[in-house]
Protein backbone atom coordinates (compact mmCIF):
# COMPACT_ATOMS: atom_id res chain seq x y z
CA UNK A 1 0.00 0.00 0.00
CA UNK A 2 2.90 2.58 0.71
CA UNK A 3 4.69 1.39 -2.60
CA UNK A 4 1.21 2.57 -4.48
CA UNK A 5 1.27 5.86 -2.36
CA UNK A 6 4.82 6.91 -3.38
CA UNK A 7 4.35 5.63 -6.94
CA UNK A 8 1.19 7.82 -6.69
CA UNK A 9 3.11 10.85 -5.33
CA UNK A 10 5.82 10.33 -7.17
CA UNK A 11 3.86 10.55 -10.57
CA UNK A 12 1.91 13.68 -9.45
CA UNK A 13 5.40 15.66 -8.61
CA UNK A 14 7.22 14.34 -12.01
CA UNK A 15 3.30 15.79 -13.70
CA UNK A 16 3.80 19.13 -12.24
CA UNK A 17 7.55 19.45 -12.71
CA UNK A 18 6.54 18.67 -16.48
CA UNK A 19 4.33 21.32 -16.54
CA UNK A 20 6.35 24.14 -14.71
CA UNK A 21 8.90 23.30 -16.99
CA UNK A 22 6.80 23.61 -19.89
CA UNK A 23 5.54 26.55 -19.07
CA UNK A 24 9.39 28.09 -18.16
CA UNK A 25 10.28 27.19 -21.49
CA UNK A 26 7.61 28.37 -23.20
CA UNK A 27 7.93 32.04 -21.07
CA UNK A 28 11.60 31.66 -22.31
CA UNK A 29 10.92 31.23 -25.45
CA UNK A 30 8.45 34.45 -25.68
CA UNK A 31 11.03 36.57 -23.97
CA UNK A 32 13.70 35.09 -26.68
CA UNK A 33 11.56 36.56 -29.57
CA UNK A 34 10.60 39.63 -27.91
CA UNK A 35 14.33 40.50 -27.86
CA UNK A 36 14.73 39.80 -31.15
CA UNK A 37 11.96 42.05 -32.64
CA UNK A 38 13.48 44.60 -30.58
CA UNK A 39 17.10 44.03 -31.91
CA UNK A 40 16.07 41.94 -35.00
CA UNK A 41 19.24 40.37 -36.98
CA UNK A 42 17.75 41.04 -40.48
CA UNK A 43 14.14 40.37 -42.20
CA UNK A 44 14.17 36.61 -41.71
CA UNK A 45 14.67 36.86 -37.43
CA UNK A 46 11.53 39.44 -38.15
CA UNK A 47 9.49 36.41 -39.47
CA UNK A 48 10.59 33.99 -37.54
CA UNK A 49 9.41 35.93 -34.34
CA UNK A 50 5.86 36.81 -36.19
CA UNK A 51 5.22 33.05 -36.89
CA UNK A 52 6.38 32.35 -33.34
CA UNK A 53 3.93 34.94 -31.70
CA UNK A 54 1.13 34.08 -34.09
CA UNK A 55 1.10 30.42 -32.75
CA UNK A 56 1.56 31.19 -29.28
CA UNK A 57 -1.18 33.70 -29.50
CA UNK A 58 -3.51 31.19 -30.55
CA UNK A 59 -2.63 29.22 -27.45
CA UNK A 60 -2.92 32.26 -25.61
CA UNK A 61 -6.56 32.45 -26.66
CA UNK A 62 -7.86 28.78 -26.26
CA UNK A 63 -6.66 29.06 -22.58
CA UNK A 64 -8.18 32.75 -22.13
CA UNK A 65 -5.07 34.34 -21.39
CA UNK A 66 -6.17 37.76 -22.80
CA UNK A 67 -3.07 39.51 -21.39
CA UNK A 68 -0.63 37.66 -22.43
CA UNK A 69 -2.49 37.63 -25.98
CA UNK A 70 -2.98 41.26 -26.14
CA UNK A 71 1.00 41.50 -25.22
CA UNK A 72 1.88 39.35 -28.12
CA UNK A 73 0.00 41.05 -30.69
CA UNK A 74 1.13 44.46 -29.61
CA UNK A 75 4.69 42.98 -30.82
CA UNK A 76 3.13 41.22 -33.79
CA UNK A 77 2.27 44.88 -34.56
CA UNK A 78 5.65 46.13 -34.64
CA UNK A 79 6.67 43.57 -36.68
CA UNK A 80 4.08 44.47 -39.03
CA UNK A 81 4.43 47.92 -39.33
CA UNK A 82 8.84 47.46 -39.57
CA UNK A 83 7.92 45.09 -42.34
CA UNK A 84 5.49 47.56 -44.16
CA UNK A 85 2.14 46.15 -43.32
CA UNK A 86 1.00 49.27 -41.77
CA UNK A 87 -2.87 47.92 -41.79
CA UNK A 88 -2.25 44.46 -40.70
CA UNK A 89 -0.17 46.52 -38.28
CA UNK A 90 -3.22 48.68 -37.26
CA UNK A 91 -5.26 45.69 -36.92
CA UNK A 92 -3.30 43.78 -34.63
CA UNK A 93 -2.81 46.43 -32.60
CA UNK A 94 -6.86 47.03 -32.48
CA UNK A 95 -7.43 43.28 -32.30
CA UNK A 96 -5.26 43.58 -28.88
CA UNK A 97 -7.31 46.43 -27.40
CA UNK A 98 -10.52 44.47 -27.93
CA UNK A 99 -9.33 41.45 -25.86
CA UNK A 100 -8.26 44.41 -23.11
CA UNK A 101 -11.71 45.40 -23.27
CA UNK A 102 -13.48 42.46 -22.50
CA UNK A 103 -11.61 42.25 -19.10
CA UNK A 104 -12.58 44.19 -16.57
CA UNK A 105 -10.74 47.74 -15.98
CA UNK A 106 -7.91 46.97 -14.08
CA UNK A 107 -4.24 48.14 -13.52
CA UNK A 108 -2.46 44.83 -14.59
CA UNK A 109 -4.13 45.56 -18.54
CA UNK A 110 -2.78 49.29 -18.44
CA UNK A 111 1.20 48.34 -19.50
CA UNK A 112 -0.52 46.48 -22.37
CA UNK A 113 -3.11 49.24 -23.30
CA UNK A 114 -0.22 51.81 -23.56
CA UNK A 115 1.98 49.25 -25.50
CA UNK A 116 -0.58 49.19 -27.96
CA UNK A 117 -1.82 52.99 -28.47
CA UNK A 118 1.55 54.05 -28.76
CA UNK A 119 1.71 51.57 -31.99
CA UNK A 120 -1.52 53.15 -33.37
CA UNK A 121 -0.34 56.73 -32.52
CA UNK A 122 2.98 55.62 -35.11
CA UNK A 123 1.05 53.99 -37.64
CA UNK A 124 -1.15 57.00 -37.91
CA UNK A 125 1.55 59.63 -37.81
CA UNK A 126 2.79 57.07 -40.63
CA UNK A 127 -0.23 57.80 -43.16
CA UNK A 128 0.20 61.71 -41.70
CA UNK A 129 -3.20 61.79 -40.22
CA UNK A 130 -1.92 63.44 -37.23
CA UNK A 131 -5.17 64.40 -35.57
CA UNK A 132 -5.92 60.83 -34.83
CA UNK A 133 -2.43 60.07 -34.21
CA UNK A 134 -2.41 62.51 -31.26
CA UNK A 135 -5.80 61.29 -29.90
CA UNK A 136 -4.30 57.97 -29.54
CA UNK A 137 -0.93 59.42 -28.35
CA UNK A 138 -3.62 61.51 -25.54
CA UNK A 139 -4.64 58.28 -24.39
CA UNK A 140 -1.59 56.78 -24.03
CA UNK A 141 -0.63 59.95 -21.69
CA UNK A 142 -3.76 59.67 -19.65
CA UNK A 143 -3.28 55.93 -18.82
CA UNK A 144 0.67 56.76 -17.66
CA UNK A 145 1.62 56.67 -14.28
CA UNK A 146 5.37 56.46 -14.43
CA UNK A 147 7.32 58.91 -15.20
CA UNK A 148 8.92 57.30 -18.35
CA UNK A 149 5.47 56.47 -20.19
CA UNK A 150 4.52 60.03 -19.47
CA UNK A 151 7.80 60.86 -21.17
CA UNK A 152 7.67 58.60 -23.73
CA UNK A 153 3.87 60.13 -24.57
CA UNK A 154 4.89 63.95 -23.86
CA UNK A 155 8.15 63.14 -26.58
CA UNK A 156 5.35 60.93 -29.40
CA UNK A 157 3.03 64.10 -28.95
CA UNK A 158 6.34 66.56 -29.53
CA UNK A 159 6.80 64.56 -33.09
CA UNK A 160 3.81 65.16 -34.24
CA UNK A 161 3.94 68.36 -34.04
CA UNK A 162 7.25 68.53 -35.42
CA UNK A 163 6.25 66.08 -38.30
CA UNK A 164 3.20 68.77 -38.70
CA UNK A 165 5.58 71.96 -38.34
CA UNK A 166 3.70 73.11 -35.08
CA UNK A 167 7.55 73.81 -33.50
CA UNK A 168 5.62 75.52 -30.71
CA UNK A 169 3.56 73.16 -29.46
CA UNK A 170 6.23 70.64 -29.90
CA UNK A 171 8.69 72.36 -28.09
CA UNK A 172 6.02 72.48 -25.40
CA UNK A 173 5.80 68.54 -25.08
CA UNK A 174 9.50 68.18 -25.51
CA UNK A 175 9.93 70.19 -22.75
CA UNK A 176 7.95 68.36 -20.64
CA UNK A 177 9.12 64.82 -21.83
CA UNK A 178 12.58 65.59 -20.96
CA UNK A 179 11.47 66.40 -17.66
CA UNK A 180 9.95 63.27 -16.81
CA UNK A 181 12.24 61.27 -18.36
CA UNK A 182 15.00 63.13 -16.31
CA UNK A 183 13.31 62.16 -13.57
CA UNK A 184 13.77 58.71 -14.14
CA UNK A 185 17.52 58.03 -15.35
CA UNK A 186 19.46 59.36 -17.96
CA UNK A 187 18.72 56.93 -20.47
CA UNK A 188 18.45 56.33 -24.12
CA UNK A 189 14.37 57.96 -23.77
CA UNK A 190 16.09 60.77 -22.17
CA UNK A 191 18.82 61.83 -24.83
CA UNK A 192 15.86 61.17 -27.63
CA UNK A 193 13.83 64.08 -25.64
CA UNK A 194 16.74 66.17 -25.62
CA UNK A 195 17.67 65.89 -29.04
CA UNK A 196 14.40 66.55 -30.39
CA UNK A 197 14.12 69.30 -27.61
CA UNK A 198 17.47 70.94 -29.12
CA UNK A 199 16.19 70.44 -33.01
CA UNK A 200 12.52 72.07 -32.38
CA UNK A 201 14.18 74.57 -30.11
CA UNK A 202 17.19 75.28 -33.47
CA UNK A 203 13.81 75.41 -35.42
CA UNK A 204 12.65 78.22 -33.04
CA UNK A 205 15.64 80.10 -32.87
CA UNK A 206 16.46 79.33 -29.59
CA UNK A 207 19.93 79.56 -28.46
CA UNK A 208 19.58 76.45 -26.11
CA UNK A 209 18.96 74.38 -29.20
CA UNK A 210 22.47 74.03 -30.86
CA UNK A 211 24.02 72.90 -27.26
CA UNK A 212 21.43 70.79 -26.38
CA UNK A 213 21.92 68.74 -29.93
CA UNK A 214 25.56 68.73 -29.17
CA UNK A 215 25.43 67.05 -25.77
CA UNK A 216 23.48 64.50 -27.14
CA UNK A 217 25.65 63.70 -30.00
CA UNK A 218 28.61 63.74 -27.21
CA UNK A 219 26.53 61.28 -25.19
CA UNK A 220 25.63 59.05 -28.01
CA UNK A 221 29.25 58.69 -29.45
CA UNK A 222 30.65 57.51 -25.95
CA UNK A 223 27.73 55.21 -26.25
CA UNK A 224 28.32 53.99 -29.77
CA UNK A 225 24.69 53.16 -30.88
CA UNK A 226 22.58 53.18 -33.65
CA UNK A 227 20.63 57.17 -32.36
CA UNK A 228 24.01 58.30 -33.42
CA UNK A 229 22.67 59.08 -36.69
CA UNK A 230 19.66 60.57 -35.33
CA UNK A 231 22.17 63.21 -34.23
CA UNK A 232 23.96 63.78 -37.14
CA UNK A 233 20.63 64.31 -39.43
CA UNK A 234 19.21 67.22 -37.01
CA UNK A 235 22.81 68.58 -37.52
CA UNK A 236 23.08 68.49 -41.43
CA UNK A 237 19.43 69.99 -41.20
CA UNK A 238 20.61 72.63 -38.71
CA UNK A 239 23.38 74.00 -40.50
CA UNK A 240 21.76 73.70 -44.24
CA UNK A 241 18.72 76.00 -42.40
CA UNK A 242 21.25 78.77 -42.07
CA UNK A 243 23.48 77.88 -45.41
CA UNK A 244 26.67 76.89 -43.27
CA UNK A 245 27.29 74.27 -46.46
CA UNK A 246 30.52 73.84 -45.11
CA UNK A 247 29.54 72.28 -41.67
CA UNK A 248 26.49 71.12 -43.35
CA UNK A 249 28.41 68.57 -45.72
CA UNK A 250 30.74 67.87 -42.13
CA UNK A 251 27.87 66.14 -40.77
CA UNK A 252 25.97 64.75 -44.01
CA UNK A 253 29.66 62.90 -44.49
CA UNK A 254 29.47 61.60 -40.80
CA UNK A 255 26.22 60.41 -41.46
CA UNK A 256 27.20 58.66 -44.57
CA UNK A 257 30.83 56.73 -42.89
CA UNK A 258 28.15 56.15 -40.06
CA UNK A 259 25.97 54.27 -42.06
CA UNK A 260 28.70 52.52 -44.03
CA UNK A 261 29.72 51.27 -40.66
CA UNK A 262 26.65 50.19 -39.13
CA UNK A 263 25.64 48.48 -42.65
CA UNK A 264 22.21 49.88 -42.49
CA UNK A 265 20.76 50.58 -46.15
CA UNK A 266 17.76 53.28 -44.46
CA UNK A 267 20.58 55.27 -43.14
CA UNK A 268 22.67 55.26 -46.20
CA UNK A 269 19.72 56.46 -48.68
CA UNK A 270 19.16 59.13 -46.20
CA UNK A 271 22.71 60.14 -45.96
CA UNK A 272 23.46 59.93 -49.33
CA UNK A 273 20.24 61.90 -50.28
CA UNK A 274 21.61 64.71 -48.16
CA UNK A 275 24.89 64.96 -49.76
CA UNK A 276 23.35 64.96 -52.99
CA UNK A 277 20.80 68.05 -52.18
CA UNK A 278 23.84 69.79 -50.71
CA UNK A 279 25.50 69.76 -54.11
CA UNK A 280 27.47 66.57 -53.75
CA UNK A 281 25.97 64.81 -57.19
CA UNK A 282 28.93 62.31 -57.58
CA UNK A 283 26.73 60.24 -55.16
CA UNK A 284 23.96 60.17 -57.29
CA UNK A 285 24.84 56.51 -58.77
CA UNK A 286 25.22 54.75 -55.29
CA UNK A 287 22.42 56.36 -54.01
CA UNK A 288 20.09 54.50 -57.24
CA UNK A 289 21.74 51.68 -56.85
CA UNK A 290 20.98 51.90 -52.82
CA UNK A 291 17.04 52.89 -53.66
CA UNK A 292 17.13 49.81 -55.86
CA UNK A 293 18.41 47.55 -53.79
CA UNK A 294 15.97 48.59 -50.82
CA UNK A 295 13.12 48.20 -53.14
CA UNK A 296 15.00 44.55 -53.75
CA UNK A 297 15.15 44.00 -49.76
CA UNK A 298 11.85 45.33 -49.98
CA UNK A 299 10.21 42.83 -52.30
CA UNK A 300 12.35 40.30 -50.63
CA UNK A 301 10.68 40.86 -47.19
CA UNK A 302 7.33 41.79 -48.84
CA UNK A 303 7.31 37.97 -50.29
CA UNK A 304 8.92 36.13 -47.13
CA UNK A 305 6.29 38.24 -44.68
CA UNK A 306 3.36 36.79 -47.24
CA UNK A 307 4.88 33.75 -47.82
CA UNK A 308 5.02 33.60 -43.81
CA UNK A 309 1.54 34.85 -43.19
CA UNK A 310 -0.08 31.96 -46.47
CA UNK A 311 1.60 29.23 -44.06
CA UNK A 312 -0.35 30.40 -40.81
CA UNK A 313 -3.08 31.16 -42.62
CA UNK A 314 -3.23 27.54 -44.67
CA UNK A 315 -2.36 26.36 -40.97
CA UNK A 316 -5.32 28.00 -39.24
CA UNK A 317 -7.67 26.88 -42.30
CA UNK A 318 -6.56 23.28 -41.70
CA UNK A 319 -7.27 23.77 -37.95
CA UNK A 320 -10.91 25.63 -38.91
CA UNK A 321 -11.49 22.42 -40.98
CA UNK A 322 -10.55 20.07 -38.23
CA UNK A 323 -12.72 22.05 -35.64
CA UNK A 324 -15.59 21.88 -38.40
CA UNK A 325 -15.65 18.21 -38.76
CA UNK A 326 -15.28 17.50 -34.64
CA UNK A 327 -18.05 20.32 -34.50
CA UNK A 328 -20.43 18.03 -37.16
CA UNK A 329 -19.51 14.78 -35.53
CA UNK A 330 -20.20 16.43 -31.75
CA UNK A 331 -23.39 17.56 -33.15
CA UNK A 332 -24.54 14.36 -34.68
CA UNK A 333 -23.48 12.69 -31.62
CA UNK A 334 -25.51 15.26 -29.67
CA UNK A 335 -28.09 14.54 -31.65
CA UNK A 336 -27.80 10.75 -31.55
CA UNK A 337 -28.20 11.43 -27.71
CA UNK A 338 -30.63 13.32 -27.97
CA UNK A 339 -32.67 10.97 -29.73
CA UNK A 340 -31.66 8.69 -26.90
CA UNK A 341 -33.41 10.69 -24.19
CA UNK A 342 -36.14 11.57 -26.04
CA UNK A 343 -36.93 7.96 -27.07
CA UNK A 344 -36.29 7.35 -22.84
CA UNK A 345 -38.50 10.08 -21.85
CA UNK A 346 -41.17 9.17 -24.49
CA UNK A 347 -41.54 5.48 -23.07
CA UNK A 348 -41.02 6.75 -19.49
CA UNK A 349 -43.81 9.04 -20.08
CA UNK A 350 -46.11 6.36 -22.30
CA UNK A 351 -45.43 3.42 -19.51
CA UNK A 352 -46.26 6.67 -17.11
CA UNK A 353 -49.44 7.28 -18.21
CA UNK A 354 -50.25 3.41 -18.49
CA UNK A 355 -48.99 2.62 -14.86
CA UNK A 356 -51.47 5.25 -13.85
CA UNK A 357 -54.35 4.86 -15.76
CA UNK A 358 -53.73 0.91 -14.87
CA UNK A 359 -53.70 2.64 -11.05
CA UNK A 360 -57.35 4.34 -11.43
CA UNK A 361 -58.55 1.22 -13.72
CA UNK A 362 -57.66 -1.28 -10.87
CA UNK A 363 -59.20 1.52 -8.07
CA UNK A 364 -62.02 1.29 -9.86
CA UNK A 365 -62.29 -2.04 -10.43
CA UNK A 366 -61.80 -2.05 -6.53
CA UNK A 367 -64.54 0.45 -5.60
CA UNK A 368 -67.36 -1.82 -8.23
CA UNK A 369 -66.15 -4.98 -6.48
CA UNK A 370 -67.12 -3.05 -3.26
CA UNK A 371 -70.20 -2.25 -4.32
CA UNK A 372 -71.15 -5.37 -5.82
CA UNK A 373 -70.50 -6.82 -2.01
CA UNK A 374 -72.11 -4.00 -0.63
CA UNK A 375 -75.19 -4.59 -2.65
CA UNK A 376 -74.97 -8.83 -1.67
CA UNK A 377 -74.58 -8.20 2.09
CA UNK A 378 -77.65 -5.79 1.69
CA UNK A 379 -79.92 -7.39 -0.61
CA UNK A 380 -79.17 -11.18 0.74
CA UNK A 381 -77.15 -11.54 4.05
CA UNK A 382 -78.85 -8.49 5.67
CA UNK A 383 -82.24 -8.59 4.52
CA UNK A 384 -82.33 -12.40 5.46
CA UNK A 385 -81.19 -11.52 8.53
CA UNK A 386 -83.95 -8.68 8.94
CA UNK A 387 -86.55 -11.71 8.30
CA UNK A 388 -85.42 -14.11 10.72
CA UNK A 389 -85.36 -11.26 13.48
CA UNK A 390 -88.83 -10.37 12.46
CA UNK A 391 -89.83 -14.26 12.60
CA UNK A 392 -88.05 -14.35 15.81
CA UNK A 393 -89.48 -11.73 17.65
CA UNK A 394 -92.81 -12.94 16.97
CA UNK A 395 -92.13 -16.20 18.54
CA UNK A 396 -92.31 -15.87 22.51
CA UNK A 397 -89.92 -18.46 23.09
CA UNK A 398 -87.34 -17.53 21.02
CA UNK A 399 -84.24 -16.44 23.33
CA UNK A 400 -83.82 -12.74 23.54
CA UNK A 401 -79.77 -13.02 23.51
CA UNK A 402 -80.77 -15.04 20.26
CA UNK A 403 -82.14 -11.88 19.09
CA UNK A 404 -79.61 -9.36 20.02
CA UNK A 405 -76.82 -11.33 18.08
CA UNK A 406 -78.70 -11.48 15.23
CA UNK A 407 -79.33 -7.35 15.56
CA UNK A 408 -75.52 -7.18 16.38
CA UNK A 409 -74.91 -9.12 12.50
CA UNK A 410 -77.38 -6.97 10.88
CA UNK A 411 -76.01 -4.12 11.88
CA UNK A 412 -73.02 -4.70 11.00
CA UNK A 413 -73.47 -5.79 7.75
CA UNK A 414 -75.75 -2.32 7.40
CA UNK A 415 -72.53 -0.34 8.22
CA UNK A 416 -70.25 -2.74 5.15
CA UNK A 417 -72.81 -1.97 3.30
CA UNK A 418 -73.51 1.68 4.36
CA UNK A 419 -69.44 2.28 4.29
CA UNK A 420 -68.82 0.30 0.43
CA UNK A 421 -72.37 2.03 -1.32
CA UNK A 422 -71.92 3.71 -4.39
CA UNK A 423 -71.44 7.09 -4.46
CA UNK A 424 -72.64 10.15 -6.31
CA UNK A 425 -69.45 12.40 -6.31
CA UNK A 426 -70.08 14.45 -9.08
CA UNK A 427 -72.36 16.94 -7.74
CA UNK A 428 -72.05 18.82 -4.25
CA UNK A 429 -69.12 17.05 -3.35
CA UNK A 430 -69.03 19.31 -0.15
CA UNK A 431 -72.31 18.76 1.37
CA UNK A 432 -71.79 15.20 0.46
CA UNK A 433 -68.17 15.28 3.07
CA UNK A 434 -70.22 17.11 5.75
CA UNK A 435 -72.98 14.48 5.84
CA UNK A 436 -70.57 12.12 6.46
CA UNK A 437 -68.85 13.82 8.78
CA UNK A 438 -71.80 14.96 10.76
CA UNK A 439 -72.38 11.14 11.00
CA UNK A 440 -69.69 10.40 13.50
CA UNK A 441 -70.24 13.82 15.63
CA UNK A 442 -71.36 12.72 19.48
CA UNK A 443 -71.78 14.55 22.74
CA UNK A 444 -68.64 12.99 23.31
CA UNK A 445 -66.92 13.33 19.95
CA UNK A 446 -66.92 17.47 18.57
CA UNK A 447 -65.80 17.62 14.92
CA UNK A 448 -64.82 20.96 13.32
CA UNK A 449 -64.10 21.69 9.69
CA UNK A 450 -62.68 24.41 8.25
CA UNK A 451 -62.81 25.93 4.86
CA UNK A 452 -64.30 22.78 3.10
CA UNK A 453 -66.22 24.85 0.50
CA UNK A 454 -63.59 26.71 0.09
CA UNK A 455 -61.93 24.00 -2.62
CA UNK A 456 -63.07 24.50 -5.97
CA UNK A 457 -64.22 20.42 -5.90
CA UNK A 458 -65.76 20.43 -9.72
CA UNK A 459 -62.35 20.62 -10.79
CA UNK A 460 -61.00 17.77 -9.12
CA UNK A 461 -61.82 14.17 -11.05
CA UNK A 462 -64.33 11.96 -9.49
CA UNK A 463 -61.85 8.98 -8.99
CA UNK A 464 -60.15 11.21 -6.48
CA UNK A 465 -62.99 12.52 -4.99
CA UNK A 466 -64.65 8.87 -4.07
CA UNK A 467 -60.90 8.28 -3.11
CA UNK A 468 -61.01 11.04 -0.25
CA UNK A 469 -64.59 10.11 0.68
CA UNK A 470 -63.50 7.04 1.24
CA UNK A 471 -60.33 7.45 3.07
CA UNK A 472 -61.59 10.18 5.06
CA UNK A 473 -64.44 7.46 6.16
CA UNK A 474 -61.77 5.33 7.14
CA UNK A 475 -60.34 7.93 9.53
CA UNK A 476 -63.61 8.83 11.20
CA UNK A 477 -64.39 5.38 12.01
CA UNK A 478 -60.91 4.47 13.25
CA UNK A 479 -61.23 7.60 15.61
CA UNK A 480 -64.82 6.11 16.68
CA UNK A 481 -63.50 2.75 17.49
CA UNK A 482 -60.29 3.04 18.81
CA UNK A 483 -58.74 6.70 19.56
CA UNK A 484 -61.10 8.01 22.46
CA UNK A 485 -60.90 11.53 20.74
CA UNK A 486 -62.96 13.71 22.18
CA UNK A 487 -62.22 16.57 19.59
CA UNK A 488 -61.21 16.07 15.72
CA UNK A 489 -60.01 18.94 13.39
CA UNK A 490 -60.80 18.61 9.18
CA UNK A 491 -59.12 21.40 7.64
CA UNK A 492 -58.77 22.01 4.14
CA UNK A 493 -56.42 24.45 2.18
CA UNK A 494 -55.81 24.80 -1.82
CA UNK A 495 -51.88 25.07 -2.04
CA UNK A 496 -50.72 26.05 -5.68
CA UNK A 497 -53.47 23.80 -7.53
CA UNK A 498 -53.47 20.69 -5.14
CA UNK A 499 -56.21 20.45 -2.38
CA UNK A 500 -54.82 19.48 0.78
CA UNK A 501 -56.77 17.94 3.52
CA UNK A 502 -55.56 17.89 7.62
CA UNK A 503 -56.76 15.71 9.76
CA UNK A 504 -55.95 16.08 13.76
CA UNK A 505 -57.68 14.15 16.70
CA UNK A 506 -56.71 14.54 20.15
CA UNK A 507 -57.00 10.81 20.92
CA UNK A 508 -54.67 8.53 22.43
CA UNK A 509 -52.61 7.93 19.07
CA UNK A 510 -50.34 5.27 19.03
CA UNK A 511 -46.77 4.12 17.61
CA UNK A 512 -46.98 4.55 14.15
CA UNK A 513 -46.98 0.65 12.66
CA UNK A 514 -47.79 0.34 8.90
CA UNK A 515 -49.66 -2.68 8.87
CA UNK A 516 -52.72 -3.51 6.74
CA UNK A 517 -54.73 -0.83 7.52
CA UNK A 518 -51.98 2.05 6.96
CA UNK A 519 -50.58 0.15 4.18
CA UNK A 520 -53.97 -0.15 2.23
CA UNK A 521 -55.03 3.49 2.70
CA UNK A 522 -51.69 4.46 1.41
CA UNK A 523 -52.07 2.31 -2.00
CA UNK A 524 -56.06 3.51 -2.44
CA UNK A 525 -54.41 7.15 -2.30
CA UNK A 526 -51.88 6.31 -4.41
CA UNK A 527 -53.40 4.30 -6.83
CA UNK A 528 -55.72 7.59 -7.64
CA UNK A 529 -52.65 9.93 -7.65
CA UNK A 530 -52.85 11.38 -4.72
CA UNK A 531 -50.70 11.05 -1.13
CA UNK A 532 -50.98 10.39 2.30
CA UNK A 533 -48.52 10.85 5.44
CA UNK A 534 -49.32 9.94 8.87
CA UNK A 535 -47.87 11.52 12.25
CA UNK A 536 -49.19 10.35 15.98
CA UNK A 537 -47.78 9.20 19.53
CA UNK A 538 -48.95 7.71 21.72
CA UNK A 539 -50.96 9.83 24.00
CA UNK A 540 -50.25 12.65 21.84
CA UNK A 541 -53.36 12.35 18.92
CA UNK A 542 -53.06 11.72 15.80
CA UNK A 543 -52.68 13.45 12.92
CA UNK A 544 -53.03 13.07 8.75
CA UNK A 545 -52.45 15.17 5.43
CA UNK A 546 -54.11 13.98 2.43
CA UNK A 547 -52.97 15.36 -0.93
CA UNK A 548 -55.28 15.04 -4.07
Amino acid sequence: MKTKKFAFLFFCALFLLMQNLYSRQTNDSLKYYIALIKKPKGVSSLIEAYSYLQKDKRTSLLKNQYIRAAYELSHISIVEFNLGAYYNSENSAIEGLVLLDSLSNNKLTIPYRIALLNNLGKIKRHFKDYKKSLEYYHKMLDLSFSNNDKGIAHNNIGVVYMYDKKYKLALDEFQKGYIHNNKTKYDEETIRSLDNLGFVQSKLNIIDGLPNMMKVLEIRLKNKNSSVFASYKHLVEYYSDRKNIKQALFYANRAYNFSKAFNSSPMLEQALLSLITLGEFQYANEYSDVVEKRKSEGLKAANEFAAAKYDYTKEQHKRKEAELREAKTNFQNLLFLLGIILVVLVSGFVFYILRTRHKKEKLKTRFDTERQISKKLHDEVANDAFSLMSKMQSDPNTQKELIDNLEQIYLKTRDISKANAALDVSQNFDDLLKDLIAGYKTKNVNIFTRNISEISWNSIENLKKETLYRVIQELMTNMKKHSKASMVTLQFKKIKNKAVITYVDNGVGCKLKYGNGLRNTENRMEMAGCTITFESETNKGFQATLTI
